[in-house]
């Protein structure tokens, strides 16, 4: 009979759970190190916006930007950056001059949305649900309006049926609803979204079937009519035809919209050649990695040279967290950030999330 020395395996069961003790203490200890750099920065980064606020306390917009941070500060913590980033815009238009009735009128609308995102009902901000007409129809895609009128009025009926429901929440419109937005809202632009959606593939699909282009298929045009009937509320194959003067091409294709110039010389301007390290503007969009990181501002290279550099107030940005060789996008609108971390979203699809 063979006899079983368990004593080696139990000596390495052992010395596992040391060096597993050990792990732990070290992730532990890093953690705790992470949570004081972020505190010390929030703290540095806090001293520096209240000190900057004299530019505009006291002025003709300091009881309206006062009422839209207290909001912010109420909605607790997960609005916090976006308090961050507006205080920090608004202190710096005041000291460059550029605080004026449309930069308040915009933080405003950034504080609405933020509060309506991350708050529950009854501490939203008030908002109203403009009725849809056949105008608003035609300035998301003129192809809806090619379709028979009874059809148009059912999708007008919906969204007016959908929409007020969004404003008791907070939101306008439902281009300001994503994925960090409350579920009952997702819902509701959801819905909205589906609307447009039947509408397009209708009007689209219709046309090619009358022109008998190759693209025309019955039982992809049969899916969609059941899709917008059910979307619609309405019996769409009772109300047939199409206007033969849609925006398509000759092969039935939807035309693309012509590429708007100006926001094209404006990514140009932000993101071209330049040989010093600059500021970022008020308004734009820059790609590219970290270069350095500081409790209140962070360098970023944006070009294949390598002096060529743009330098952000951390306090006007909201967004990931980053570190230095990060691969970020920060986008600019009225001097207020948003920050991007592509490195971070890549890592947490690669996590599942």
């Amino acid at each position: 009979m063979t006899t079983v020395d368990r004593s080696a395996g139990t000596v390495q069961f052992g010395l596992f759970d040391v060096e597993l003790d050990e792990v732990r203490e070290q992730l532990r200890m890093r953690e705790a190190t992470i949570l004081r750099e972020r505190q010390a920065r929030f703290e540095a980064n806090k001293a520096k916006l209240l000190a900057d606020t004299g530019a505009w306390k006291g002025g003709e917009f300091s009881e309206r930007i006062d009422a839209l941070l207290d909001r912010l500060v109420h909605a607790g913590a997960p609005a916090r950056r976006m308090h961050d980033a507006i205080l920090g815009g608004i202190n710096a238009a005041a000291k460059g001059g550029r605080l004026d009735e449309h930069h308040v009128a915009f933080v405003e609308e950034k504080a609405r949305v933020e509060v309506a995102r991350v708050s529950t009902l009854g501490e939203v901000i008030p908002t109203k649900w403009e009725l849809q007409s056949a105008t608003d129809l035609t300035a998301v895609d003129p192809s809806c309006t090619q379709l028979p009128e009874a059809i148009q009025h059912a999708a007008l009926a919906r969204l007016n049926e959908l929409g007020p429901g969004l404003a008791q929440l907070g939101f306008k419109s439902e281009l300001e609803v994503d994925t960090s937005s409350p579920r009952v809202a997702q819902e509701l632009a959801s819905g909205i979204r589906e609307v447009h959606t039947a509408l397009m593939l209708l009007a689209v699909n219709r046309y090619r079937d009358a022109k008998g282009y190759k693209q025309a298929k019955a039982e992809r045009l049969d899916n969609i009519e059941r899709f917008a009937s059910q979307v619609l509320g309405i019996d769409t194959k009772a109300h047939p035809g199409v206007k033969l003067d849609l925006p398509l091409t000759s092969s039935g294709m939807r035309q693309k919209p012509a590429r708007n110039q100006a926001k094209a010389a404006e990514l140009h301007e932000s993101v071209g050649d330049s040989d010093t390290t600059r500021q970022a503007d008020v308004s734009g969009i820059y790609v590219g990695k970290i270069t350095s990181l500081s409790a209140d501002r962070l360098e970023q290279k944006i070009g294949r040279d390598p002096r060529d550099v743009v330098v952000h107030d951390r306090a006007t940005l909201s967004g990931d967290d980053v570190t230095v060789g990060n691969v970020v996008t920060i986008s600019y609108e009225m001097g207020i950030g948003r920050l991007s971390n592509l490195d971070l979203a890549v890592e947490q699809r690669g996590r599942g999330r």
